[in-house]
């Protein structure tokens, strides 16, 4: 909805900056508030998020813009939706489960072959659906590919500290709910002081470049986590890696949701964000998956040492955030006010995004 409603260029990013700025407020206030219900009842924390629900509900009902009418009639791609939900829930259950069963074990093989079949059944689907979920052209097009990499390393490294980082403040340094959740306060600070300007700045000076260097920023805090310890100061290392990381993704997300659209026709663009916040959730869910495991591998072989799995599960963190940064690699920064012309979006076929992506290139 911001990406079409408001041009590509400065007042785009000011407006996803913006957006940037109030998730990350909710981030803190969530932060705390759900230390202070974790101090009565953790059932609360589940109970709050229902009149939120539906305040949001009530509120988008009355202040957002209505949809406008559909320009044609398509069936629900509910075998794209059922083959790509499975293949993913199959395969994060597989490396979450993994460590207990053996990475080798026939149940193990079975569940990733499991995997395979239903993501290649999508794919095959959407190849051929009249209306598909992911047009595929959406995959082969370097700006979308390279958005949706970054992404997925970027949340799927986030998700991961910030479980091992709760772990190690309560588990390790002994913290309650309530001072481990502000320990993360400064964090959602800086990303929501820092956010509207970055957006502007993604917009004047190219997202790629803010991407690039919200990327080197996170890598760097993640990287400086492992210097903790079983007694160590939350002033010397623990502030530090919040601070940057704080820095990195307010110059990251909403740059990320800039490059996403880029070049995208305006009815393309609701697929595009929302492809966007899939691979981001994807990210997570399978990124915490590898961290876990790892963390809890390393534990069980190390006896009782809560830190023995940390330092390759913090390595795996690392190297994900890394991999996005070459992924960014492949994201270009059009012309201001450059938009696409729908081309026959109904089956997804974004050519003239793909022409457009490859001429940039090549200049």
């Amino acid at each position: 909805m911001i990406t079409t409603n408001w041009p590509e260029g400065p007042e785009r990013g000011r407006a996803l900056g913006w957006y940037a700025t109030a998730g990350a407020c909710g981030f803190v206030g969530g932060l705390v508030l759900g230390g202070v219900l974790t101090e009565v009842s953790w059932r609360l924390v589940f109970a709050l998020p229902v009149p939120i629900a539906v305040a949001a509900l009530i509120a988008g009902s009355r202040l957002l813009p209505p949809d406008p009418p559909p320009t044609g009639r398509g069936r629900v791609d509910v075998a794209g939706a059922l083959t790509v939900t499975g293949g993913l829930l199959l395969c994060v259950y597989a490396i979450a489960q993994a460590p207990e069963h053996g990475w080798t074990s026939v149940r193990t093989i079975a569940l990733f072959v499991a995997t395979a079949i239903l993501l290649a059944l999508f794919v095959r689907i959407e190849a051929r659906a009249d209306t598909p979920l992911v047009p595929l052209s959406f995959l082969t097009r370097r700006q979308s590919v390279g958005a949706n990499l970054t992404i997925f390393a970027m949340w799927g490294a986030y998700t991961s500290f910030a479980f091992l980082a709760t772990l190690y403040l309560q588990n390790v340094l002994g913290w309650t709910p309530l001072e481990t959740a502000g320990a993360f306060v400064p964090l959602g600070l800086v990303n929501g002081a820092v956010a509207p300007f970055a957006g502007r700045l993604a917009a004047r000076f190219g997202a790629h470049r803010m991407i690039a260097a919200g990327m080197l920023l996170l890598a760097a805090s993640y990287a400086m986590f492992f210097r903790i310890g079983p007694d160590s100061s939350f002033v010397s290392v623990v502030l530090p890696v919040m601070v940057l990381n704080g820095l990195g993704t307010a110059a990251t997300f909403p740059a990320l949701n800039m490059s996403a659209v880029t070049g995208v026709p305006d009815r393309d663009q609701g697929l595009a964000g929302a492809l966007l916040n899939t691979s981001m959730q994807i990210g997570g869910a399978v990124v915490l998956a590898v961290v876990t495991a790892l963390a809890d591998a390393g534990q069980r072989a190390n006896g009782t040492d809560p830190l023995a799995g940390y330092v390759p599960a913090i390595a795996v963190i690392v190297g994900g955030v890394l991999a996005g940064l070459a992924a960014t690699t492949l994201i270009r920064d059009a012309p201001a006010h450059t938009t696409l012309p729908a081309t026959a979006a109904s089956r997804g076929r974004l050519d003239e995004g793909q022409h457009h992506d490859d001429t940039h290139a090549s200049r």
